[in-house]
């Protein structure tokens, strides 16, 4: 989305994720997201956020102060919440702080777990079905394509699936999740495979020469820590068929 806010406007800009989505701050009090649909299938945050907001949870989450809905685009007005994002935090962080900040992420995902349903929900298609040629962006193409990799889709659990360093608030001792556009119902499976696949949920930040510096522990703690609460995965098929897209696409555009 092109940024049209002027430079002395009390609204900034804080997220552009080109032409699907992005966020703007007014001052330290209010959140505005605009997301593009496209005719998708996913879960809208709001009944998401208005779900959640109805159970005990020991996580917050935002408020819906507004929202409204056009043919292509959501409008969704939050307060802004109070604490540091975790990939701010992280790298002041000791070993032991950051093994300790990895386990309540990981009972977020089974606190989640206990929401279920029997039908998928069109979510998180840019990395469950990655480098595919063709677009399909249905659930039934997607629950197909889950069950080739050996997901058990007899049922679905809330995920997510975005649970990345900046999308979780330390405030003190508590834990806030913001940026609920991507949660669905998904195989249990994807889960703990999105952790140990998923590179965008690695730490980052920018260097002084304008590169951008990673780290994927936080990730591979967490991943590590749903492996010893049973989550189930399938990171194996999932990188076999990664590699095998892979070189099909190199060889399609040599």
């Amino acid at each position: 989305m092109v940024n049209r806010v002027p430079p002395n406007s009390h609204a900034r800009q804080i997220h552009d994720a080109g032409d699907a989505s992005a966020v703007f701050s007014f001052g330290n009090t209010l959140i505005l997201k605009v997301k593009l649909t496209k005719g998708d299938a996913a879960l809208r945050e709001h009944k998401t956020l208005a779900f959640l907001s109805k159970q005990k949870l020991s996580f917050s989450i935002p408020t819906v102060l507004y929202h409204m809905e056009e043919p292509d685009r959501i409008y969704l007005f939050e307060p802004q919440m109070p604490g540091k994002s975790l990939n701010e935090a992280w790298w002041d962080m000791s070993a032991k702080e950051k093994e300790h900040v990895s386990s309540p992420v990981a009972h977020i995902c089974s606190e989640l777990r206990a929401f279920r349903t029997n039908v998928i929900t069109g979510i998180d298609y840019n990395w469950m079905n990655s480098l595919r040629e063709k677009r399909d962006d249905s659930p039934e193409a997607l629950q197909k394509h889950c069950e080739e990799l050996g997901m058990d889709c007899s049922t679905y659990v809330l995920s997510h699936n975005d649970l990345g360093p900046t999308n979780v608030l330390l405030d003190g001792d508590q834990i806030a999740v913001i940026d609920w556009d991507l949660a669905g119902y998904c195989p249990v499976e994807w889960v703990r495979t999105k952790f140990a696949v998923c590179r965008a949920l690695d730490v980052e930040s920018v260097t002084g020469d304008a590169g951008v510096k990673t780290d994927g522990e936080y990730r591979l703690l967490v991943e590590r820590k749903l492996g010893d609460m049973g989550f189930p995965d399938v990171t194996e098929a999932y990188k076999r068929m990664w590699k095998i897209r892979s070189e099909e696409w190199k060889k399609g555009r040599l």
